[in-house]
């Protein structure tokens, strides 16, 4: 059984790249291939199942957008 991640992805590493990131509400939708090099995946995040259920891994350690960047 392949194990479940949370990839972190670093967004300016793919728009350097040429990787176009659009967001819809609060959901970011990348617009090629994901580049899997040490700039672009900041880390990879095992799932670990628990009494049943799947609770997502700790990710205060990152700097996670929870929404689109603000636009001028």
């Amino acid at each position: 059984m392949l194990p479940l991640v949370v990839t972190v992805i670093d967004e300016d590493a793919l728009t350097s790249a040429g990787i176009d990131v659009e967001w819809e509400g609060h959901k970011p939708r990348i617009g090629g291939p994901l580049p899997m090099d040490n700039d672009t995946v900041v880390a990879e995040l095992r799932f670990e199942r628990e009494d049943g259920s799947w609770p997502v891994p700790d990710l205060t350690q990152y700097s996670i957008r929870r929404s689109a960047p603000a636009t001028n």
